[in-house]
């Protein structure tokens, strides 16, 4: 691993290469405008500073005086009501000396850490208490390797030691900070940008003609397992696009991996968040269930990487029953014909 080299972050520098947005005609019967916007983006993140607080570590509601004042993310009157309630055991006090600085992992999810916490905890090391502060993860029933290797990567070496997983009790704060980071962002950010170039430099510090063609493949998906994912990898093999699934892979070889990729092809899910780390000019094609239609986070991810996005979507048929546990129970197949068809034209653009 070697160390970054980037200059300093400059906001006003141009981090986005132009990209074509390309749909596919299984989108004739579907609305898909979301998917046809271009990104806008948005500033640096700010970091926000409370004194002598409460931080109900399952909300993330910050009290003070019993009086709610933050929160890292949407809540309603009856999270701030439960929330009230748990204030009344007694408040862990042994971060009361420290600075405490806030990583959400609040849905437990590799694309919300990479695009939401990862940039905050990079935008910490504006604050000169960082080098002693205590870096806070709520919602973590442990810290994995990932969150380490992607902690380490974006802060230049974060100590383990530092890095803590928040106990499901309130906790008495002197000094408490905030990233405004920490909420679903709506566009993209130049700074995330510079953080990911920092990372990546810190993998692959010489840049190659990428070269790989990848299919991102889910063979544990807990939501809308692909039924067919055998007979697509065999299709893919024909075309010299290999299966790979990250989840298996320390980061640091995820970071390699879609740093050469010139090809991604994957369904719906977070393992295309590393399209973070593709070089302009690349190419993605995402596969869609139809019920994930309205989320387009993987879009914006390649247009504010300058890597080209194709799309197509597919059937998803109605749930045995309502509700999330439907969702991960309900199986769906993607057309082969239609990919082989869209994979001959990826393939006549890029060789």
């Amino acid at each position: 691993m070697h160390p970054s080299v980037l200059a300093p972050f400059d906001e006003t520098s141009p981090f986005i290469s132009p990209s074509e947005i390309s749909l596919g005609d299984t989108f004739d019967r579907c609305p898909a405008e979301n998917l046809r916007s271009r990104i806008k983006c948005s500033g640096a993140s700010q970091n926000i500073e409370f004194q002598q607080v409460t931080l109900d570590t399952i909300s993330t509601i910050v009290f003070r005086n019993r009086e709610p004042i933050h929160c890292g993310g949407y809540r309603s009157e009856y999270d701030v009501l439960r929330a009230l309630k748990r204030l009344d055991q007694p408040r862990d006090r042994r971060f009361i000396d420290q600075t405490v600085f806030m990583a959400i992992n609040k849905f437990n999810n590799y694309y919300h850490w990479m695009v939401e916490i990862i940039p905050a905890i990079a935008g910490y090391q504006l604050c000169p208490e960082f080098s002693e502060g205590v870096l806070l993860l709520t919602a973590a029933q442990s810290i994995d390797d990932v969150m380490c290797q992607s902690i380490e990567l974006a802060t230049n070496g974060l100590p383990r030691a530092r890095v803590y997983a928040a106990e499901r009790t309130p906790l008495a704060l002197n000094h408490l900070i905030f990233s405004s980071f920490i909420h679903p962002q709506p566009h993209w950010s130049r700074f995330a940008g510079y953080v990911y170039d920092k990372m990546r430099r810190q993998v692959c510090p010489q840049k190659p003609q990428p070269f790989r063609c990848i299919y991102v493949s889910r063979p544990v998906a807990l939501r809308s397992p692909l039924a067919n994912e055998d007979k697509l990898v065999t299709l893919l093999l024909r075309y010299g696009i290999e299966a790979i699934d990250p989840g298996t892979l320390p980061l640091t070889e995820q970071i390699k991996i879609f740093h050469e990729a010139k090809l991604i092809i994957g369904t719906h899910g977070a393992g295309l968040t590393n399209v973070i780390f593709s070089q302009p000019g690349a190419l993605i094609y995402e596969l869609f269930p139809s019920v994930a239609l309205s989320n387009v986070c993987y879009n914006r991810l390649a247009q504010g990487r300058g890597v080209h996005y194709w799309a197509d979507v597919f059937h998803w048929p109605t749930p045995p029953q309502q509700g999330l546990l439907g969702l991960r129970q309900t199986p769906w197949q993607v057309d082969l014909d239609v990919i082989e068809r869209r994979v001959e034209q990826i393939k006549s653009k890029l060789f």
